[in-house]
């Protein structure tokens, strides 16, 4: 009986070891003063998501849970660059959307790609031009004469409920009409500095659900990452589930190939009740960068406390994470 009772024991401990050794890579990512060596493939181990944001009766949610690891879901990446290379195709990541470049101005309401006046501006995906000209005389902005000469396209995409619409604002020339039918890659202005442009550039933004300022959400979630990149989005919110804004979420990536460089970049997270743009309506997040090397990365910031997660990007994915911040 007492033998019994002893092997029934060591029997016990041995699983408590193992649970404990297979949980041990979760409790430091939850932990937000926890390290973690970005070598260690065990902090990665997650369930990806099954579900696709393209598929309308599919569920948003993922299997994984974002607030202890990340998720990788398909997202839904139906545009594609308004600008062909060998111009400059991706976004000015000083100033991303949702950014104020730290107070210095209003949140950002789209991207910015930097190119010289008359570079060819094209369509994302086919839609119909619902606004063509200056906008002194259409405005669609704050303000009169914020975007200058200024298109949007409605687009509308499949599994998508609501409409979608493009904006391309700055441009030097206006080759488009309202009403016009337009596909995908067609020619539809130049590239420009008019309204309250700072430099030559296209201001690229997306609208959803209604054609306002306000319904203005973040482009890296329909631009279709370029070759072999991904993208990172996610949420800060408090313990009350309220967005937080920050101004010093730090995005680190390592390179698993050793001739890639190490680079890092600040991100400004928005809150949409005071930055007056909207989250994506699946993810509900308030950050997102777009064009990111397929690799490792690490996200930190500070907020009462030091906060950090390790993250996959895979290639044509969506990693997403959440933090609840103290």
């Amino acid at each position: 009986m007492r033998r019994g009772i002893l092997l029934i024991s060591f029997l016990l401990l041995i699983a408590c070891s193992a649970v404990q050794s297979w949980l041990a890579p979760y409790s430091q990512l939850t932990n937000p003063t926890a390290t973690v060596d970005p070598s260690d493939t065990q902090t990665m181990t997650m369930p990806l998501s099954t579900a696709t944001l393209e598929d309308p009766t599919a569920t948003a949610t993922p299997v994984c849970d974002p607030a202890v690891t990340f998720c990788v879901l398909d997202g839904h990446f139906f545009f594609q660059r308004p600008i062909s290379a060998p111009n400059r195709v991706t976004a000015e990541n000083s100033y991303l959307f949702g950014s104020t470049e730290e107070g210095a101005y209003e949140p950002h309401h789209g991207v910015d790609l930097p190119n010289a006046t008359g570079i060819p501006v094209s369509a994302v995906a086919d839609g119909t031009v619902v606004v063509a000209g200056d906008d002194t005389v259409h405005p669609v902005g704050p303000w009169t004469n914020f975007y200058g000469n200024v298109i949007i396209i409605l687009h509308s995409l499949p599994g998508i409920p609501t409409p979608i619409y493009s904006l391309y604002g700055h441009l030097s020339k206006v080759d488009v009409v309202p009403g016009q039918v337009v596909q995908a890659g067609e020619l539809i202005g130049l590239v420009g500095s008019t309204g309250s442009a700072m430099g030559s550039h296209l201001h690229f933004e997306v609208r959803a659900g209604e054609n306002t300022y306000a319904n203005s959400t973040n482009p890296a979630l329909w631009l279709i990452p370029l070759e072999g990149k991904g993208v990172i989005a996610g949420r800060v919110v408090d313990q009350k589930g309220k967005m937080v804004h920050l101004m010093n979420l730090r995005i680190q990536f390592y390179p698993s190939d050793p001739s890639q460089p190490n680079f890092a970049l600040q991100v400004e997270t928005y809150a949409p009740e005071q930055d007056h743009v909207s989250s994506d309506a699946d993810l509900q997040e308030n950050f997102a960068v777009g064009d990111l090397a397929a690799g490792r990365y690490r996200l930190v910031f500070e907020d009462n406390g030091v906060y950090d997660r390790w993250v996959d990007v895979q290639p044509g994915k969506l990693t997403y994470v959440e933090f609840v911040v103290r």
